[in-house]
């Protein structure tokens, strides 16, 4: 498939080129002033950051969904109190946890991250499943096993 990422690239950074950003599947715009830059440094840094900010920018989209969704779905369940959602790292989303509870706060926050594309109105073109994946332990640490 490297003739399709070769064009992806160059469509999106002939595109960005044209009218000076770029948008994530959610329609978050990003600007590159540089393209237009007459240093050859500057302007092919700003260039790679082009083909990488619509991948980026929709990861981060959706990782944000999935944070107001879940914390929905804990005040939904009236679970505050046993479910708490302490940082983000990238695409990984840190939760403390009730013992009593762990079985049905590891499902809960599965499912509802896994189907996040299914809340949104906007047509996602090639749509691609998301497998998201719970580890649990006494630290972080422990927990990334």
């Amino acid at each position: 498939q490297l003739p399709d990422l070769a064009n992806y690239i160059n469509d999106t950074i002939a595109l960005a080129k044209k009218i000076g950003y770029t948008k994530t599947l959610f329609g978050r715009r990003r600007n590159f002033p540089a393209l237009r830059s007459p240093i050859p440094f500057v302007k092919a840094m700003a260039e790679r950051a082009t083909s990488n900010a619509p991948i980026q920018g929709t990861t981060a989209d959706i990782i944000k969904l999935a944070m107001i969704h879940v914390d929905k779905k804990i005040r939904h369940e009236n679970l505050e109190d046993k479910i708490f959602m302490t940082m983000q790292i990238h695409d990984e989303l840190v939760f403390e946890v009730a013992d009593d509870i762990l079985d049905t706060a590891k499902k809960m926050i599965k499912e509802t991250m896994e189907n996040i594309l299914n809340t949104v109105p906007q047509d996602i073109p090639n749509k691609v499943p998301l497998d998201v994946s719970i580890e649990s332990g006494k630290t972080w640490g422990s927990a990334k096993g």
